[in-house]
């Protein structure tokens, strides 16, 4: 190789003929990001829902828009997580559009949620809606990082995605779904997404069946998911005539307000066994125990009792009025100490 035909690139000499190589490679490259950048304005969306129902709808509507998005699922714990990594997959130098659906600003995760948004913000190219059907009174301190559409009197946040994000006659049918309505389609795809959420939320498999309910595609895979879900309510079905599946015990607080306590043993339609519970002993909330000794607790329809406190005693996931929990009790912002049942029946004695 003559040293003449050679050029010096920062310190590192490379002949002309590769010099034009990498150069015609550079400029190829370059021509591509301006034309999806600027001519066709390519923007990367982002959906992260919250891992139920309402979440999973809410994230089909979106895909409706936004074929070519990424899908996650997350729930109030993990969101800071789920936010990085988001960011992370992202490809770098276009826009990313973050959509945060059905997921409660906590509390309790409120800090770890505020510096990951900031740090993703520092990201001059990155936009992120928030839309939830939950009040907190923490969203208000993240308005000046995102967009936000909250409204408590939504009956589920895929309302207000429709509503918002994606307002057309394809996305007004996913909203079937979450009514008590008995449609070819609703009969179908129930049982599908009933199978989808007993799966790991990390599952690429969600994601898949996103994309097929945003289409109304049904194919093997969603075919094999709605079987799998009709043998979940079958089995419902028939574990609810065990008389041995719960057992109440009733409580009364300093302030008389009344709560229950279940011992839940069998996977049997929990929500309608708890609502009848409610309802026939006139219970303010009740706390279901389950077999790993973890809980959830569910307030009564009419009760006028501020679950909160209790929420952010116990770290609960989930909504203020319907949230799962560990047996642990807050001492800190950061801080738990794990708890007996009894213990639990003082506590919640004394804060009420």
């Amino acid at each position: 190789m003559n040293y003449t035909s050679e050029l010096d690139m920062g310190g590192l000499l490379v002949s002309k003929s590769e010099f034009n190589e990498r150069l015609t490679q550079y400029l190829q490259f370059s021509y591509l990001y301006f034309l999806l950048r600027f001519k066709l304005g390519y923007t990367h969306v982002s959906i992260i829902a919250h891992s139920d129902f309402d979440g999973f709808i809410s994230a089909a509507i979106v895909f409706q828009k936004y074929p070519h998005c990424k899908v996650y699922f997350a729930t109030a714990r993990n969101l800071h997580k789920v936010l990085y990594i988001s960011q992370r997959e992202a490809p770098k130098g276009f826009p990313h559009k973050i959509f945060i659906l059905d997921l409660r600003v906590s509390e309790l995760y409120f800090t770890r949620i505020l510096k990951a948004i900031r740090d993703i913000r520092h990201k001059a190219l990155v936009d992120i809606t928030w839309i939830d059907h939950h009040h907190s009174p923490c969203i208000d301190q993240l308005q000046e990082y995102l967009n936000v559409y909250i409204d408590p009197s939504a009956p589920h946040t895929a309302f207000l995605v429709q509503k918002q994000v994606n307002n057309t006659l394809e996305s007004i049918k996913l909203l079937d779904l979450l009514h008590n309505s008995r449609t070819a389609f609703t009969e179908y795809w129930r049982p599908v997404i009933r199978a989808v959420l007993k799966m790991d939320p990390k599952d690429n498999s969600r994601t898949i069946a996103v994309r097929h309910l945003a289409t109304h595609k049904q194919t093997e895979f969603t075919n094999k998911l709605r079987i799998q879900g009709l043998n979940i309510k079958e089995d419902v079905a028939k574990s609810q005539t065990s008389d041995k599946i719960f057992r109440l015990d009733i409580y009364w607080t300093k302030q008389n307000w009344r709560f229950g306590i279940i011992k839940f043993y069998k996977e049997v339609d929990l929500y309608s066994e708890v609502q009848r519970k409610l309802n026939l002993y006139n219970l303010d909330f009740i706390i279901v125990q389950f077999d790993d000794e973890n809980f959830s607790a569910y307030k009564g329809r009419f009760s006028t009792i501020d679950m909160t406190p209790f929420f952010q005693l116990v770290g609960g996931k989930g909504h203020t009025y319907a949230f799962h929990f560990e047996p642990q009790i807050r001492i800190s912002d950061e801080f738990f100490r794990p708890t007996t049942i009894n213990d639990l029946i003082k506590k919640i004695q004394e804060l009420y």
